[in-house]
């Protein structure tokens, strides 16, 4: 009877410090592991650009994507130190540019001009001079006439140029998309990124900057928005989610937010009239969402959307790749 006993207490405290360590190893492991970040739902997630939501209800994707990223980073992001007035400023003393009377938003030289587009928030520099159409030999070259401007008018911004999203073009006048070795210029977008991955600021469906070159390796027209950012990736890692959750937050959360959107006939519609629609494009990219101070990963659509009374509209869709709440 002893011996039993003496076996069973042994058993017993055996048993005990076999629970006391698991639940030590899984405090442990819950302290180096991380949690998983939510992003909080705000308006900018549910409101279109122009204002408004629109509630979807059978929204579908059509298309294919593929990543082999399950992660990212959070971002925070702040004001660069490189403000607008010092770019803006730049160009008015470097090209000569004087104000147009009357008119706040325009500049103009003897060689080029600067104006503001309030409704796109968006200024564009360009050249008064349109060479003639030679086609582009070096579009390397090019390029890097691109990326010398960006770096020497844009100091300490941390844009990066997007040589595998180059737009190439086969006139100025009128600006038709052609191929490399048709082109008589071309275009260089340029983005802030994180792991390769482009941010782009807030609602807009444009980069935050774009380049064309001429055929004589000039800068044609430059595009920039007026915010310019400094960022940073942070220690938290929000896991991606796959289109199916993103496609069930869209239509049962109003996850999703109208960027773009245009009919080819010119017919009239409002946001709020699109309940459904057909996605045929989709890529992975960062959203600088100003109300929050961060950056995130979302996931950008364009398809074909369709309004209550059955129209059919050009559209491009943006909706969170991570979790939010």
């Amino acid at each position: 009877m002893t011996n039993f006993k003496f076996f069973t207490n042994r058993w017993l405290m055996g048993l005990l410090t076999f629970i006391v360590v698991g639940l030590v190893v899984t405090f442990i492991l819950r302290l180096l592991t991380p949690a998983q970040p939510v992003v909080p739902k705000t308006e900018f997630i549910t409101e279109n650009q122009v204002g408004g939501s629109s509630q979807f209800a059978n929204l579908r994707f059509t298309g294919s994507f593929t990543t082999t990223i399950t992660e990212l980073p959070l971002v925070v992001i702040q004001p660069s130190q490189t403000t607008l007035d010092y770019v803006r400023n730049q160009l008015i003393k470097e090209y000569q540019l004087n104000q147009v009377v009357g008119l706040a938003g325009l500049w103009r030289g003897e060689t080029h001009t600067l104006s503001y587009n309030d409704g796109a928030d968006e200024y564009l520099f360009y050249s008064l001079f349109t060479p003639k159409d030679t086609l582009l030999a070096d579009t390397n070259r090019a390029i890097e006439v691109a990326e010398t401007f960006v770096s020497k008018t844009f100091p300490n911004v941390q844009l990066v140029s997007q040589r595998n999203a180059v737009q190439y073009f086969s006139g100025l006048l009128e600006l038709e998309e052609t191929t490399r070795d048709k082109a008589v210029a071309l275009a260089v977008p340029f983005t802030y990124t994180v792991q390769n991955v482009p941010i782009f600021l807030g609602h807009t469906s444009s980069p935050p900057l774009t380049v064309m070159i001429n055929s004589l390796y000039e800068v044609q027209k430059v595009t920039f928005q007026p915010n310019f950012i400094d960022f940073v990736p942070t220690e938290q890692k929000a896991r991606l989610i796959d289109l199916g959750t993103v496609l069930d937050n869209i239509n049962s959360r109003n996850e999703a937010s109208i960027i773009s959107a245009y009919s080819h006939t010119g017919q009239f519609f409002t946001l709020e009239e699109i309940t459904s629609g057909t996605l045929t494009d989709v890529q992975l990219e960062y959203r600088a969402d100003f109300t929050t101070g961060l950056a995130y990963p979302f996931y950008h659509f364009s398809g074909e959307l369709n309004t209550a009374n059955g129209y059919a509209i050009q559209a491009e869709i943006i909706a969170p790749a991570v979790e939010t709440k």
